[in-house]
Parts: structure tokens; C-alpha cells; sequence
């Protein structure tokens, strides 16, 4: 992937919270890792933020990778925080060539939310 691309999205945190009291379950099982549903239910009080945001960043690297036939897989992506609480994605060997990212191609994400909207940037070098 020669070019750097850039992918951004916002998220509106009530539509978040509607999808997941609405879908429960087969929701979050289609959309989030165990990890991330881990992450997101640890902090009770903002949970809806968290996985609007992770929300956010999946299509976000979707808008940046540009898959030309391949359907991203928001299950094959998880986004991770460091030691130091700043967010970063795992994408498996296998997905990453589905998707033609070398395996140097570098993938950075920066996520925010407020009270109402979730927001992700995506930069993929």
C-alpha cells in the first residue's frame, strides 16, 4: 500500500446504545471482539462511549484501507490500549493480506468521544 490513506468517522453514542439495547448479544458478537466487549463493559458508567469509538475506528480503517472486493470483517479487527491508555488495532497475519496490507504497513487510530458523539482517525502508512 505505497500511499499513506486516512480514514475518519463519527459515531452518534445514542444510535450506539440503541443498536446494543436493541440487538444485545448478536450485536455485539457480530461487531466486537471478546476483548473489546471485555474493555468496554469494565468501565459500566461510559460503556456506550467505548464501543461507539472502537465502532468508529473499524470504519474508519475501512475508509482508509479502501478494500477493493474484500468486506471488512469488524471481527478480525481489535482495537487495544497500550500501557499508557492510547488505542492501537490488531489485525490478524491471514487479514491483513486478505485486505493488502503489507506486513510493514503501519496503522495508526486516535480515538475521542463526548457526551454524544464517538469519533476515530485512521492513518495507514
Amino acid at each position: 500500500m505505497g500511499t499513506p490513506r486516512i480514514g475518519v468517522d463519527l459515531v452518534k453514542i445514542k444510535r450506539m446504545t440503541d443498536a446494543i439495547e436493541k440487538h444485545g448479544e448478536g450485536f455485539l458478537s457480530r461487531v466486537f471482539t471478546e476483548g473489546e466487549v471485555a474493555y468496554c463493559e469494565a468501565h459500566p458508567r461510559r460503556k456506550f462511549e467505548h464501543y461507539a469509538g472502537r465502532f468508529a475506528a473499524k470504519e474508519a480503517f475501512y475508509k482508509a484501507v479502501q478494500p477493493r472486493e474484500a468486506r471488512i470483517r469488524f471481527r478480525n479487527l481489535e482495537v487495544k490500549n497500550l500501557p499508557n491508555g492510547a488505542p492501537e488495532f490488531f489485525i490478524e497475519e491471514e487479514e491483513r493480506k486478505r485486505l493488502g496490507l503489507s506486513p510493514d504497513s503501519r496503522i495508526t487510530v486516535s480515538l475521542s468521544h463526548d457526551t454524544d458523539y464517538a469519533i476515530a482517525v485512521v492513518l495507514i502508512t
